[in-house]
């Protein structure tokens, strides 16, 4: 990590990395970093060992298209970590999942149906993140708010943004 610093590029983007709240929404215009602020929280979280997140995206698609926050996660915390030896991430790309050097896991996923939701069923996020969250429908979210039940994470409460 040396010689990158990675920090808020806005007070707004500041106020969103720093929320306290339990679910924390944000919007605004194309270009304006929401996505670049989702993967500073992601950072955040994957600091502690027990952490399990998870990004999601309406459909695959949009989740692996070119430029797309899964391409800005690898480029993002690969260009902090690194991708060999112990200090460096495991990018799983078949899985869309980032693995740590600390152990924290973060995941990609997409939930384009309603029944999509019930593939994390038995799952227990410290951080759940919904890009472009407009595109979700109020099952998805009531559905998901039961997964941010990871009692192992010491540093930061279950969140949902």
């Amino acid at each position: 990590m040396a010689g990158h610093t990675l920090a808020p590029a806005s007070l707004r983007q500041e106020m969103f990395l720093n929320s306290i709240a339990d679910i924390t929404l944000g919007g605004g215009a194309k270009g304006g970093g929401k996505t670049f602020t989702s993967l500073l929280i992601a950072l955040k979280y994957m600091q502690d060992p027990y952490a399990t997140g998870i990004i999601f995206r309406r459909t695959s698609t949009d989740m692996k298209n070119p430029g797309s926050i899964w391409d800005e996660a690898v480029n993002m915390y690969s260009t902090l970590y690194g991708t060999s030896g112990k200090r460096g991430i495991k990018v799983r790309s078949r899985d869309m999942e980032i693995i740590f050097p600390t152990g924290g896991k973060l995941k990609f996923s997409h939930l384009q149906y309603e029944k999509d939701v019930l593939s994390h069923k038995g799952g227990q996020y410290s951080l759940i993140i919904l890009d472009e969250a407009t595109d979700f429908t109020e099952y998805q979210v009531t559905f998901l708010l039961g997964r941010m039940r990871n009692a192992k994470v010491t540093q930061y409460s279950p969140k949902m943004f």
